[in-house]
């Protein structure tokens, strides 16, 4: 029997259209990922101690290319210098760029931004359950025979790339972060049928660039081997996969300064009201007990003079 596939392949820097849906776009407005992506930064200490390194590197950066001396400017240049070295359109070995080997510096950084992109699961899902979701769907429909394709392509960035690995759980932060992705990157997801109604599914990385050879490296799927059932395949991803991406990227709203006035008021008249019925209690139980005490009291006739 031949062996029927759907792939689906991402390659990175394909095309210069810059995408602005959910499906493949880094760029697509989520409140709660900025947020969430805002608070993980903040809180890394590998960030933090690198910036205490680098300080000398970040300022000799601003004040060649005019950008402000964070760490953000550091990685926004990564990419230009890096395209334009490979075009042999500047000298990395005179000028600024030579000066303490600062090319160098910089190149050697260009995994870190990469590992900090989606680090967590629900950073993942939320940048690339969409596209994982439309994936497990269409391989859904071929086995239910209602998709006539044969092959499904996607092009977009390299953090296309890194957002769909990281939605595989292939790249796990901190013990195996992302690295940034050659040029022509792309990722295959086949779907096998090795007979009636037995499916599975392979994945496989092609991360080489101007190779004589078209290399696919399998890329394991965590609690699955090479070649996952896709019922298995679906169950373990089943986590990362989206409903409504609009509805799961707002950011949960507060109270209003009026309903928090309001609730705070409410909380006010409470507490007082709690403390005066407590009050009452203790009076009407002082009371209770200095009436007992006088009806068992017993009276003694205390003569006013002694007598003989």
């Amino acid at each position: 029997m031949a062996i029927k596939t759907l792939g689906s392949l991402v390659a990175s820097r394909s095309f210069s259209k810059v995408y602005t849906t959910h499906l493949l776009s880094s760029h697509a407005t989520c409140p709660l990922l900025e947020y969430l992506h805002q608070e993980f930064i903040s809180k890394n200490q590998q960030l933090k101690d690198l910036i205490k390194q680098k300080q000398w590197l970040i300022h000799h950066v601003a004040t060649h290319t005019g950008l402000p001396p964070t760490i953000d400017s550091l990685f926004e240049v990564q990419d230009p210098l890096f395209c334009e070295s490979q075009h042999n359109m500047i000298n990395t070995t005179s000028g600024w760029l030579a000066v303490n080997g600062t090319f160098h510096d910089i190149m050697a950084l260009r995994d870190l931004p990469n590992s900090l992109l989606y680090p967590t699961p629900q950073m993942a899902r939320l940048r690339s359950g969409v596209l994982l979701t439309e994936i497990v769907s269409n391989m859904k429909a071929k086995i239910n025979k209602s998709l006539d394709t044969d092959l499904v392509l996607y092009s977009a960035h390299d953090d296309t790339i890194v957002g769909l690995l990281s939605a595989l759980k292939y790249f796990r932060y901190p013990e195996f972060p992302a690295v940034q992705p050659q040029y022509s990157t792309s990722i295959a997801i086949e779907l096998h049928e090795k007979g009636p109604s037995n499916f599975v599914v392979n994945v496989y990385l092609r991360n080489e660039t101007n190779s004589p050879n078209l290399r696919l490296f399998p890329v394991p799927i965590k609690g699955c081997k090479d070649s996952c059932p896709s019922s298995l395949f679906t169950s373990l991803l089943l986590d990362m996969l989206v409903k409504d991406i609009e509805t799961e990227c707002q950011l949960a709203k507060p109270r209003s300064k009026e309903r928090q006035a309001s609730g705070d008021s409410f909380t006010g008249v409470a507490v007082l009201g709690a403390l005066t019925g407590l009050f009452l209690v203790i009076l009407v139980g002082a009371y209770w007990i200095y009436c007992k005490q006088k009806n068992n009291t017993t009276y003694q006739l205390i003569p006013l003079t002694e007598e003989p």
